[in-house]
């Protein structure tokens, strides 16, 4: 008898592990699925930017060896365009 309301138990906990793991499932790929969207909204934009403004940007510059990453390139250019649009008195 014992043995039998041990195996209710736990069937009743792998049933709810079961569910766990498949809402965990369903959430992972949704957040997969989000970060490989916003990934090629990000890349879109990145070229639009680049292709608006590149030219003003790299006018008279060099690309030195720390842009290996294009992330700090593009902060730097908001920097770069951030000071180079305050008026200078």
């Amino acid at each position: 008898m014992e043995y039998l309301q041990i195996i209710n138990k736990n069937s009743k906990d792998l049933e709810a592990l079961q569910e766990q793991v498949s809402r965990l499932e369903t959430a992972i790929t949704t957040h997969s699925n989000n970060i490989t969207r916003w990934t090629g909204y990000k890349q879109k934009l990145m070229q639009s930017f680049f292709k608006l403004y590149g030219r003003f940007i790299q006018e008279g510059t060099w690309i030195d060896e720390k842009y290996s990453d294009p992330e700090l390139y593009y902060t730097d250019a908001l920097s770069t365009l951030y000071t180079s649009a305050r008026p200078q008195i």
